[in-house]
């Protein structure tokens, strides 16, 4: 999984968003798969206020800093939601009409954040050792519950990172996916200590 690397969400990459409204309600999904097609990976689609209004968050071209990057990127928008458009409409009408806003998404989780974050998970794995080994009185029962909680985080990890390109659906790495691998830490962890007592 090392070398195979991951799909980062914006949060990690950071990326561009736009707020587009639409003449009547759109499914995300549908969008989603349709700018997969264009931008080469799915985009953030969520709904905002009314059924007609999403905003698309996509890491597409982020790291070019070009000054016809931004319009390239709303090129490639428009292609993608062209069929979720009145028929005859072109970019300067998408431009003025559809397109309600635009922003630049800067990496929400930094590499201080990420620094931070495998310091925080080092010092709670000592910390469960260390609760473990006082609580049972066995440093066997401590290894075993570190070597576990491990081996369930890791195969979540790999399972996004090796199945990344094959699924048709995105596996990115997000806040969802750390709540989610967090989650399954609490679970594992409780799962374990009733299985020792």
């Amino acid at each position: 999984s090392f070398f195979n690397g991951f799909r980062e969400g914006v949060e990690f990459s950071g990326g561009r968003s736009y707020t587009v409204r639409f003449d009547k309600p759109v499914q995300v999904e549908e969008i989603g798969k349709s700018l997969n097609t264009v931008f080469g990976d799915y985009p953030v689609v969520k709904t905002v206020d009314v059924a007609n209004q999403v905003n698309i968050t996509t890491a597409y071209l982020i790291n070019y800093t070009d000054r016809n990057t931004d319009s390239l990127v709303e090129e490639k928008l428009f292609e993608g939601l062209k069929s979720y458009l009145p028929p005859g409409t072109n970019f300067q009408a998408f431009d003025t009409r559809y397109k309600m806003s635009s922003q630049t998404v800067l990496p929400t989780i930094s590499q201080d954040l990420k620094k931070g974050a495998v310091k925080a998970v080092i010092f709670a794995l000592l910390a469960i050792f260390a609760y473990i080994l006082l609580r049972f009185r066995r440093w066997q029962y401590s290894v075993g519950t570190i070597i576990s909680l491990l081996h369930d985080v890791l195969v979540i990890i790999a399972i996004f990172s090796f199945f990344k390109n094959i699924v048709p659906f995105p596996l990115e790495i997000n806040q969802d996916f750390i709540a989610a691998v967090l989650t399954v830490v609490g679970y594992s962890m409780n799962d374990t200590v009733i299985v020792f007592e």
